[in-house]
């Protein structure tokens, strides 16, 4: 900001977006620049962000503004000034108030600095090799034997009272308006050593006197003193000068002993030493009025304004205010003059100026069960405790919810400011259950299955329960019906879905808790259904699945979130995904088809990213999916978490194996490596083959004429075997490209009173002629058994039929060897009413004993019984049924 005097203000913003200004036009900059009072973002020669040609928002170390001018320094060392003073430029031109100007000495560009600061008629830059410079209307060197100030318009070195291997902390200037010579400069070093040097007219220079310096060559930098006569004030940790207004030159310090001393001028009552406004003091402190006592009071921050001081005091959880209050800016809507320190603000605490009062704040997003969050406290070397509910929390602050329920945590330090005890509440209805949403992909008439369970973790000594009944919600595809979409839930997490209407089918699942207390929440199940005959249909929605990463506080993460996405529309592809909302704790961009993540500072818990991917090219137009990422951000000292997320592949029919890695968008936090469970040839019945290495490389063989939804679920370890894993599924979608005869529905298979007994529905037939009955050992080899014509008229149906079959052990030994183990296991000869049966298959068996050694190896088989339907065009092409193993009733 940059001021004159009362209310002639101006202020200057700088967001990652670039400058923005609002108040008094030409305290600071130009008319010509900004020429209104209101919050406006600038544009300065032509650049959008206000900025000098080049320099980013995010280049910019620091930025200082006074009256009339306006400095910025960047990552690199450069500095650059805009100013209504031709001499304040510091490039030696005459550009004028519009433009910006690079920082210059004769030789060049000025580099390495670390800080610019200054006031109206002159600025200083300190460079990172401990050498200060100046320009400006009204500058001095410290090698003049005269207080004269001249005007520099190029960066000039100063001569620096301390050379010898001592470093400079901070540098500062005031103003006296209406003096010939102006200026006023302070350097503080490292050692604590403060000097002056410039005018004296308000006694701002400290030294007891009024004697504007130089004014000889033995007296330039002057030191200010404790007492007239005494001890140099060689122990200062901070200084704040009157910078930002043209008038009343004065200055306050905080000394190692974080006691307050000030002097210069008294306008407005600003230092707090009187309330005679035309007064000006020698160094001094401020006048005691409690809970502020010049000698006992830890003062940790200071600013010096035009009229005004204030201060941040120890154990004080407001601002103290002292001088001119106007417009509120004491905090009590008061317009007048105090002339001793008031704490009537908001309470406020500033970043690395705590006051010492035991701070620990609300936790205000919902927390995870088993997810940890940094509890934001201050200060630090305190207590933490769980006063009441399930959870644990560090010495450090890392709180972990271990079960469903309000949570009181308290944070206490018994040498603190009073009360040194804080207790806050975290309500159960913010402490949610680890259940996820899930999401599934198929295609029309075929089964779809899935478990929910895969990707949910219960609290420590608790399980989860599926067993409520799931419920459609939200915009349900349009012809669908109860009799065309069905959803079979098994009660265990486990499900089959299958319908003829493409299009997404969201369902909401009860998860309940177990045992006692029993505590429920509700998940999503989302299911994406295509028809891939249709190849620019708008109900073929692409399918947008959960996306999950874990990164720690203030790490960015890269999502690679495309990786579980796919087309709707067969020959589609996807374009890059766009953020349609959140985050809430944080940033996130796309940057080359990537989710990047970054959590704001010191936030921990989880954030969540709504994007939306859509087929490309047109038509149809505007075919879209959502999804969430889920991002988890850990404290730090937290290892015992990794993360997996679902992967999903799709293929046309036919295709011989797919492979990929179910790791690409596997995160784990801190970078380990992690190891997938294996997985070696392992066979889906009636699906196919499919095998998972330890790196995540995996390879899907389907069987011939397998057409459908794969469901696989894996672990992955940092440790192979233990923990930390994570969970995670890989869905596999096996298209046809060509229309589907029958879409089957429910299927059953049971032995009830020595009889095979099948029963099945279909959804949607057409061409169809029949349907084949075959059975199988071990769910590969399948020997048909009977058949079982189509009842739709013509073979053409839109509405649900049932059909039933049923084989006698009689009628199985007539169809072969093959058959008849089948009987034998399933325990049908144990019935005393088929002896007839009986008689035959001990002919048999002495039949089969002649070709196979062991006819205990038909005995293993009794718990392997398979079933599937082979659906028959009219053409003679086949198609078949999801396989259903046989029970037993």
């Amino acid at each position: 900001m940059g001021s004159n005097s009362i209310n002639n203000v101006q202020f200057i913003l700088l967001t990652t977006t670039g400058l923005f200004a609002w108040g008094d036009e030409d305290y600071v900059l130009s008319s010509s620049i900004y020429s209104s009072s209101a919050f406006k973002k600038l544009t300065i020669n032509s650049q959008s962000n206000g900025l000098p040609s080049g320099v980013t928002p995010e280049n910019v170390k620091m930025m200082f503004a006074t009256n009339g001018t306006l400095a910025i320094v960047t990552c690199d060392g450069a500095g650059y000034v805009i100013s209504q003073t031709n001499a304040m430029r510091g490039d030696g031109s005459t550009d004028g108030a519009t433009t910006w100007a690079r920082v210059q000495t004769s030789a060049g560009n000025l580099t390495n600095i670390e800080a610019i600061r200054g006031t109206k008629g002159a600025l200083m830059a300190l460079t990172t090799d401990n050498k200060v410079y100046t320009w400006g209307s009204s500058t001095l060197l410290g090698t003049e034997t005269s207080s004269a100030q001249s005007s520099r318009n190029l960066a000039t070195q100063m001569t620096l009272p301390e050379t010898a291997g001592t470093t400079i902390k901070m540098i500062g200037m005031t103003n006296e308006s209406g003096q010939t010579n102006p200026s006023s400069y302070y350097l503080l070093y490292s050692n604590g050593h403060l000097y002056s040097m410039g005018n004296n007219n308000s006694k701002q220079l400290g030294d007891f006197t009024t004697t504007d310096s130089p004014n000889s060559s033995s007296r330039n930098w002057v030191q200010p003193l404790y007492a007239s006569g005494g001890s140099a004030m060689n122990d200062i940790n901070w200084i704040s000068p009157n910078e930002h207004d043209p008038n009343d030159p004065a200055i306050n310090v905080i000394n190692n002993s974080k006691r307050i001393w000030n002097w210069g001028s008294n306008s407005g009552m600003m230092l707090g030493r009187s309330n005679i406004t035309s007064a000006t003091y020698d160094p001094g402190q401020p006048q005691n009025n409690s809970p502020f006592i010049a000698a006992s009071s830890d003062i940790l921050g200071v600013e010096t304004g035009g009229h005004t001081t204030m201060i941040a005091q120890k154990c004080q959880e407001k601002f103290g205010y002292v001088g001119h209050a106007t417009n509120g800016s004491a905090g009590n809507n008061a317009d007048t003059n105090w002339d001793k320190f008031i704490f009537s603000t908001a309470p406020v605490q500033i970043c690395g100026a705590e006051t010492g009062n035991v701070v620990l704040n609300d936790v205000t997003q919902s927390i995870t069960i088993g997810k940890p969050v940094q509890l934001s406290y201050a200060p630090s070397g305190g207590t933490f405790a769980i006063v009441s509910g399930p959870a644990t929390v560090s010495s450090t602050g890392v709180l972990k919810a271990t079960g469903k329920g309000e949570i009181k945590v308290s944070y206490t330090k018994s040498d603190a400011c009073s009360p040194n005890s804080v207790t806050i509440t975290i309500p159960a209805a913010n402490v949610l259950l680890d259940a996820t949403d899930d999401f599934n992909a198929g295609v029309i008439k075929k089964s779809i299955p899935g478990n929910v369970k895969t990707n949910d973790t219960p609290p420590s000594g608790s399980t989860f329960t599926y067993s409520g009944t799931p419920t459609l919600s939200g915009t349900v595809p349009s012809g669908s019906t109860s009799t065309n979409t069905k959803l079979i839930w098994n009660g265990d997490g486990t499900y089959d879905f299958s319908t003829t209407i493409p299009g997404v089918y969201t369902y909401d699942v009860p998860v309940c808790t177990s045992p006692a207390p029993v505590v429920c929440t509700t998940t999503k199940l989302i299911i994406t259904v295509t028809d891939p005959t249709q190849t620019t249909s708008s109900n073929n929605k692409p399918h947008a699945d959960l996306d999950q990463a874990t990164t720690k506080v203030n790490q960015s993460v890269t999502l690679d979130i495309l990786a579980n996405d796919g087309p709707g529309n067969v020959g589609k592809s996807l374009g890059d995904p766009t953020i349609t909302d959140g985050p809430s704790n944080g940033t996130a961009e796309i940057v080359g088809g990537q989710l990047v993540y970054t959590p704001n500072p010191g936030f921990t818990g989880t954030d969540e990213v709504t994007y939306q991917v859509c087929d490309s090219p047109t038509p149809p137009s505007g075919n879209c999916a959502t999804a969430k990422a889920i991002i988890t951000v850990l404290p730090n000292g937290v290892s015992d978490i990794t993360e997996a997320a679902d992967d999903y592949k799709n293929i046309p029919a036919g295709t011989a194996s797919v492979n990929g890695n179910i790791k690409t968008n596997d995160i784990d936090p801190l970078g380990r490596t992690t190891q997938t469970n294996a997985q070696s040839n392992v066979y889906i019945s009636g699906k196919g083959t499919f095998n998972l290495g330890t790196d995540g490389s995996y390879t899907f063989t389907p069987d011939p004429g397998f057409i459908g939804t794969v469901d696989i679920p894996y672990t992955t370890c940092v440790t192979p075997g233990a923990s930390p894993c994570a969970m995670a599924t890989l869905h596999i979608v096996v298209y046809n490209t060509t229309t589907l005869a029958v879409n089957f529905g429910n299927i059953t298979a049971k032995w009830i009173n020595g009889q095979l007994v099948v029963g099945w529905t279909t959804l949607g037939e057409k061409n169809n002629d029949m349907f084949e009955v075959e059975v199988s050992k071990d769910g590969v080899e399948f020997t048909k058994i009977g058949e079982v014509v189509s009842k739709a008229k013509d073979g053409n149906s839109t509405e649900a039929i049932t059909y039933d079959f049923a084989k006698s052990a009689n009628e199985m030994g007539l169809a072969g060897l093959a058959i008849l183990s089948i009987a034998i296991g399933a325990g049908l000869m144990r019935r005393r009413k088929l002896m007839l049966s009986l008689a035959m298959v001990s002919v048999l068996l002495i039949g089969y004993s002649c070709n196979k050694n062991n006819t205990e190896d038909l005995k293993s088989e009794k718990n392997n019984t398979y079933v599937r339907i082979a659906q028959v065009n009219k053409d003679g092409s086949k198609t078949y049924s999801k396989v259903v193993r046989v029970v037993n009733e």
